[in-house]
Parts: C-alpha cells; structure tokens; sequence
C-alpha cells in the first residue's frame, strides 16, 4: 500500500521490504553509504528483527514443550500374574538376615534416588521447602514423597518368551494394572524427644557405630533419628562403650506408610520403571509399628541366632557366626557428612536422603513377595540328591507363601506433546498479535483511500511491481528497464537510493522517452 501514496516509495525501502531479499541484503542496506537517508535502514532492520524474533520466541517456548511417552494396554489377555506389596512382615528379618549386606550395600543412601525401583511423587511445594532457601522456614516444611510399587524384576525375563514380544526391540515395555505399593511421606522433625533404653539402639562396631531411634508420634506416623558415633570416639575404639555421644546432634525425620495402586509400565527386558498412572488419588493407611521397624534394623545386622532353627541350617551352611559389617558403612556415610554440614548446610539435605533412603530398604524388602519369587526360582532346579532332600528343602519351606494378585500385559509405546502453561500463554498471545495485525492490515485496506486503491493490484509483489509501476529518478522522470540492465553490480545500491517507486494512473500512460501524457478518455 505504500506504493499508492501520492509521493510513491523509496526504490531502496521497496528491496527492503521484498519478500525475496536475502538477509546480506539487508545488512548491505543497512552498513552501505547511500543516499535512502533513514526510512530504508529502518525497513531493513525490521525485517531482519521480524526474521529472527519468531525462531527467537519459538525456541523460548519450546523450552516448556515435552514429548512425553505414553503406554498402551496390546491385548486384553495377561502374559503373567506378578505380586504387589503387601502388608509389612518383621519376621521375615531373620531369613533376610544372612543377605543384609547384599541388601543394603554401599550404596544404601540412593536406594529412594533410584529412578528403576522407586517415582517421586513430591510436589513443588514439597521441593520448594526442601531448597537451601528456605531451610530455616518454619511455614514451608521440607516434604518428600515416594512411591514403591512391588516390581517385576524376578521374573521379568520370563515375559518375554510369549510370542506377543517381538524380541527385537531394545525397550518391551509391559503393564502391570493395579499394581499395589508404598506411598512414604517423609517431613524433616528435630524435636521429637526419645528414650535412650527404649526408643534406640546401637549398631556397629568399636571403630564405628550410630544409634538409631525410632517412636511412634502419631497414627500412621514414626519419627526418627540417627546419631552417627563422633571420631574422636572412633579412633580411641570406644564408640560402642562411650555412653555421651548419643546426646550429640544428628538428623531427625518423621515417616508416615500408606499403601495405594498404580498402573506401571515396566521395561520387561530388566524390570525398570518407565512410566506409572495413579487411578486415584486415594491412600490407605499401613500400620507399622516403630518398635517393629526398630526390631527389624537389630535383627538385620546382628548374627543369626544359632539356636533357632533357621540358625541351625545356616550352622550347616558353615555362616552362622557371620555378622554383618553394613553397619560400618552406613556410619562412614553419615560421619562424613557431619564435618562438611557444618560448613554447608546443603549437605544435611544429603545426609537426610540417606536416613530416608536407610528406613525404606527393610519395609520394602520385609515382603512375602520377595521370598515367594526367590522360593519359585529354587524349586524350579529340584533333584533328587540328599542334599537338596534335607537341607535345601527345609530351607526352603521356610519362605512363605503368597498368590500373585496383579495382572501384567504387553503395552506398545507412543509419544504425546506436552505444553507447559507459559508456553500455551506464549502461543495464544502470538497468536492474537498476529491476528490482530492482520486485521489492522485489512480493515486499512477496506477503508483508507490508499488501500481502495491498491486492492485490485492482486496478490503477487512482483508482478504488481512490473504491471502497474513505474520507477522515477530524483527529477521525477521515468527510468526504464533497459537502464538498470547498464548498471554495473557496484552501482546498483547507490543509484537505486536516488529513485522512487509508484502506481501508474489509471488514466494515464506512461511514456518511456520522457514524462507521463494524458490519456483522452473522450
């Protein structure tokens, strides 16, 4: 519409606002010395602003933008039946006993880290009051929250043999619908008073120990506390006879147990969690005692009783006198936290991971479930030698017994965007900006005298610019087209800063020797 002004357009101004012009073009019309003056700078730096800002904003908004994998149920007919977590059983203990290293490892401080075993369920809130910020907020208590479902890791490999698994792929996701597990809230506490006699007890050995404390506070709920032996105390070897240490400050935590059910999807080549859905959002209290909680740590890493009778077949098995040195491993953890969290404050929220992930291991693993799957895998090796008759079935008839009670399915895997709240913002406003110019655009059209005039000009620049314009130069006479073919590439900028472009009248001619003669429309 520029072009139907009565003064025309700056041929400059004109390149600069071509769709066709590259982005070298623009920066020539910007730098070069040329007679345009401001107005094709300015279209030039506008176009280049307008060619940029949109990838610009796209990647802004994308930053929000997720292509979340989604699992689908493959058939309606189950591959297997696997088991959820049931309820707490500390007399499992004493079987688990002999395997406590195994079970805790060195590693027991990422047991809740463990994306493959264990989803966080934490909301932001939860997380904001976790953050060093805000560590001494009264109002926003640190919270975390943790989901455990049974898993299918025993028997995971088994699915796989189904002709419904290609067998090919390097992810054979499966569905467990149902699949009951823990929900454990945990809230950092340091106020919770204990009795030393009846609340705590003390593990490890001369060289390293800690005292761990545990006491129902409320229902459903347990607090506690871990005292890791100083190493002043240590290195004189007193940790188990010194009776002061104790007293000294550690890191408290309040755990409540609930159970709920959850769709998860498994990768069936290893176990590993790849997505879950809670059905509802409803849980149901677990009554575990903190005394048991309590019994269970002094039965795991004390020796097998060798007058029971699991202790009687450990006795045959020459590993009855062994005690378990995890002790030692968990008090290195926590001892070495102590200095540096005088120092960092950060590091308490380590040492507070490691106490929550060190009270979860035994609920988890005190499970029927556990030790009906290990039961399976036993008696599918059965033969008929003395040893096994004896020993090893004895043995074995001490694992309980549960039915499996979740169905599993082969699921197929698809990808769904998700958009984050600022990123929708984003698109609606660029979207109604957009419109909005659009609008501002043809309703100019429809109304000024400028756009009237322009409207049948069409929908093609180019050809508007061939058919119905004409270029002058600064003493307003014609330039025809054979002209700009003589200009030699270096002239071409500079010359064109000197014209202008505009309509031709309706009711005119134009006359390429010299200027415009009127047309009798007689």
């Amino acid at each position: 519409m520029l072009l139907a002004r009565s003064v025309g357009l700056c041929l400059l101004s004109g390149l600069a606002l071509q769709p066709g012009t590259s982005l070298d073009g623009h920066v020539e019309i910007i730098c070069k010395w040329h007679h345009g003056g401001f107005q094709p700078r300015a279209w030039s730096t506008f176009k280049i602003i307008s060619m940029t800002i949109i990838p610009i904003l796209g990647i802004v908004i994308l930053r929000d933008v997720e292509a979340v994998p989604l699992f689908y149920q493959k058939t309606n007919e189950s591959v297997a039946r696997g088991y959820s977590i049931g309820p707490f059983n500390a007399t499992l203990a004493t079987l688990l006993q002999p395997l406590s290293d195994g079970v805790f490892g060195t590693r027991f401080k990422d047991f809740l880290s463990d994306t493959d075993l264990v989803i966080d369920v934490s909301t932001a809130a939860d997380r904001k009051g976790c953050s060093n910020a805000h560590r001494n907020d009264t109002k926003l208590p640190c919270r975390s929250r943790f989901f455990i479902p049974g898993g299918i890791e025993q028997f995971a490999p088994q699915l796989l043999v189904d002709e419904r698994f290609s067998g090919s792929d390097d992810v054979q996701p499966v569905l467990a619908k149902n699949l009951r597990g823990y929900h454990l809230e945990f809230q950092e506490s340091g106020s919770v008073v204990f009795d030393q006699q009846k609340d705590c007890i003390r593990q490890g050995y001369k060289l390293g120990a800690y005292q761990l404390c545990l006491k129902d506070v409320g229902a459903h709920q347990m607090a506690t506390h871990m005292t890791p032996c100083p190493k002043s105390f240590a290195a004189s070897m007193a940790c188990m006879s010194n009776t002061t240490w104790p007293l000294d400050k550690g890191w408290g935590t309040t755990l409540s147990t609930y159970s709920r059910q959850a769709d998860v999807t498994y990768n069936g080549l290893n176990g590993t969690i790849m997505a879950h859905k809670f059905p509802n959002s409803t849980l149901t209290p677990v009554d575990i005692a903190a005394s048991e909680l309590l019994q269970v740590f002094k039965v795991l890493f004390s020796p097998a009783d060798p007058n029971s009778t699991y202790g009687s077949f450990l006795d045959r098995l020459e590993i009855v006198a062994n005690k378990p040195v995890e002790p030692l491993t968990v008090w290195q953890y926590f001892e070495g936290l102590v200095e540096l969290s005088e120092t960092d404050t950060r590091v308490d929220r380590r040492a507070m991971i490691g106490l929550q992930s060190l009270l979860a291991i035994p609920i988890y693993h005190c499970q029927a479930k556990d030790f009906i799957e290990l039961r399976q895998l036993l008696l599918a090796q059965v033969n008929n030698s003395a040893i096994f008759e004896t020993l090893g079935r004895d043995i074995i008839n001490l694992f309980p017994i549960v039915e499996p009670d979740t169905d599993i399915y082969p699921a197929f895997m698809r990808y769904t965007l998700q958009v984050g709240h600022g990123s929708l913002i984003a698109y609606i406003a660029l979207a109604c900006v957009t419109l909005s110019l659009c609008l501002v655009a043809n309703a100019t059209a429809s109304i000024t005298a400028v756009g009237k005039t322009f409207r049948h000009m069409g929908p093609f620049p180019l050809l508007t610019q061939i058919c119905d314009c004409e270029i002058m130069d600064g003493n307003g006479r014609s330039v025809p087209l054979e002209h700009f073919r003589e200009m030699e590439a270096g002239q071409r900028l500079s010359r064109a800063s000197h014209m202008h472009s505009k309509l031709v009248g309706r009711n005119t001619q134009v006359d390429r020797a010299g200027p415009e003669i009127p047309v009798n429309s007689g």
